[in-house]
């Protein structure tokens, strides 16, 4: 597993409280299996490289999750991080989500007289 600085900045804490960590690392658990097992995809890699690249960005992630301390300035993990937020908010339709819930805050004010 790659965990060398290319950058030469030093590892830094993860501020996350504990129960975030477990929930990064069963976020990232799926992505890497996928990457690690070529096979279980239905088509031949279009970028193997790009593949081990994205399966070392994983390992770095987990590692520093597990570690409690992260390398600054990762380009290649905020990419992979930025990804699967995106992913995330898509696939669970947190827009949605999050507009319904201001409608019904509005509406509950409304009918509780504070008038938003």
């Amino acid at each position: 597993m790659s965990c060398t600085n290319p950058t030469g900045h030093g590892a830094v804490p993860i501020q996350t409280p504990e129960r975030h960590r477990r929930s990064l690392l069963e976020a990232f658990s799926p992505g890497r299996a996928a990457v690690a097992d070529p096979l279980a995809k239905p088509a031949p890699l279009a970028d193997p490289q790009r593949e081990a690249s994205e399966a070392d960005t994983y390992d770095r992630l987990i590692a520093a999750i597990e570690a409690g301390s992260m390398v600054a300035l990762d380009p290649e993990a905020q990419w992979l991080v930025e990804v699967l937020l995106e992913a995330n908010d898509h696939e669970s339709g947190y827009g949605r989500v999050v507009a319904e819930h201001a409608a019904l805050v509005g509406l509950l004010d409304w009918l509780d007289g504070r008038r938003s």
